[in-house]
């Protein structure tokens, strides 16, 4: 199984614009076809929420931060599963048949 990491140290955040940068080049591209399957507090990073979520292909496993508004991290839980389009910011949860619209923005 490939495995891809993308973290984002938030102490490099100087400002909304660093943030903005982040999301716009690393996650805004990203087409995500997924299933959660941590959900954690980095101990090791300031304790900042972590999701890993792995393709349905089981082929890729990303861990992602989270430094958002839309409260994505607060309501995912290991199961849900994760979609996201190329080109958008926008996150759809999926649990027990619900689909949920989250726009990812650290605005």
């Amino acid at each position: 199984m490939k495995r891809h990491c993308l973290l984002l140290l938030v102490s490099s955040l100087a400002s909304c614009a660093d943030c903005q940068e982040y999301y716009r080049e690393q996650i805004l591209p990203m087409d995500i076809k997924a299933v959660v399957v941590k959900k954690y507090n980095d101990s090791l990073n300031h304790t900042y929420p972590m999701i890993g979520i792995r393709q349905p292909t089981g082929d890729s496993e990303f861990t992602l931060y989270f430094y958002d508004r839309s409260h994505l991290w607060d309501s995912l839980l290991v199961g849900d599963s994760l979609r996201k389009e190329a080109g958008t910011m926008e996150f759809y949860r999926t649990r027990a048949g619900r689909r949920t619209l989250f726009e990812v923005s650290c605005e």
